[in-house]
């Protein structure tokens, strides 16, 4: 005899089900279908671009290889490469197609958590308009970033941790370059979006561009392959002395961004040092600005916290000395 689940079972039951799993037993059973939409939806990871959606561990991927149908091809699993596919008759773009698609995983949900959520697209092209995502992890791209913030739900904000991947360097338009912002509890996704849009361009490049002589940026980590460029462009302006940048720093000493540094200023023309030498410390960096200052790069670690401290100084060889 088979003994069904009481109504408060199925909810606890649906709440942990596989999202994929979740998607193909609604489709299947009309009798829960009502029930699976009031249940809270996770996902421990989604991915979204132009022509695919990653749900878990399947994609779910728009093809034109039987021209003229699209064909959605769904794969289970990414080792073997288990495979199905469904042909898509109706004349449609690949964009209406991707909307269908995802209309019909998400809508009508009352909440939808993803625990990392990857847009690699631009968003109000392929998602439903009023479908909302919580999430604390959010990766997005030079094309999603203007758009991601009418996708995410309010009680997700602010983000905990936004990584911006691939983005455009401004001042060097042909390097693409991934970094991580992690955001603490007082900062605003909304504002770093809005920050990103008035000044076309990445919030690195804000920074360098700032004129006032102290810039702290704490809610933000940055990896030694960001923190080169800003010292470089440091050495383009010749900012004056009295000019501190703070922010915080994902390695635990400066051995990386001493080689990277080096490399850049050699290969950009940049390595000017009117008669004395760059020195570089595993916890210090000094790099001659003019004939009178230096660029000061210090390690420090505060409230178990790593910070760099990029400085411009006066050019005393006996402070310099003693950071050997």
């Amino acid at each position: 005899m088979v003994i069904g689940l009481t109504y408060p079972c199925q909810e606890y039951f649906l709440q942990y089900l596989d999202a994929n799993r979740r998607i193909q037993l609604s489709a299947r059973c009309p009798s829960i279908r009502k029930l699976d939409g009031s249940v809270p939806f996770r996902i421990e990871t989604l991915t979204i671009r132009d022509k695919e959606i990653m749900l878990n561990n399947t994609s779910f991927k728009v093809d034109d290889f039987l021209l003229p149908f699209f064909t959605i091809l769904e794969t289970k699993n990414q080792l073997t490469q288990e495979q199905s596919q469904k042909n898509i008759k109706e004349k449609l773009t690949a964009s209406e197609i991707m909307n269908k698609l995802i209309s019909q995983f998400f809508n009508g949900r009352k909440e939808i958590i993803v625990r990392s959520f990857k847009a690699e697209c631009a968003l109000e092209s392929v998602v439903p308009g009023g479908l909302k995502f919580m999430t604390p992890k959010l990766t997005v791209d030079h094309n999603s970033i203007t758009s991601a913030g009418q996708f995410i739900h309010e009680d997700s904000l602010p983000i905990q941790h936004l990584v911006i991947d691939n983005w455009q360097w401004g001042l060097d338009s042909d390097v693409l370059i991934p970094f991580e912002l992690v955001i603490v509890s007082d900062a605003k996704f909304l504002e770093i979006i809005r920050e990103f849009e008035t000044n076309e361009s990445q919030w690195v490049k804000v920074l360098i561009q700032q004129s006032n002589e102290l810039i702290s940026r704490f809610p933000f980590f940055l990896h030694y392959y960001i923190a080169a460029p800003l010292v470089r462009h440091w050495k383009v302006q010749l900012k004056d002395v009295g000019h501190k940048c703070i922010v915080n720093f994902l390695e635990d000493n400066l051995t990386k961004l001493s080689e990277l540094i080096d490399w850049m200023l050699r290969n950009s023309g940049l390595d000017e040092n009117f008669g004395r030498e760059r020195i570089y410390t595993a916890n210090h960096i000094s790099i001659p600005l003019t004939h009178t200052s230096n660029i000061l790069i210090n390690l420090l670690e505060t409230d178990g916290r790593r910070k760099l401290e990029i400085l411009t100084v006066w050019y005393i060889p006996e402070l310099v000395q003693n950071q050997e």
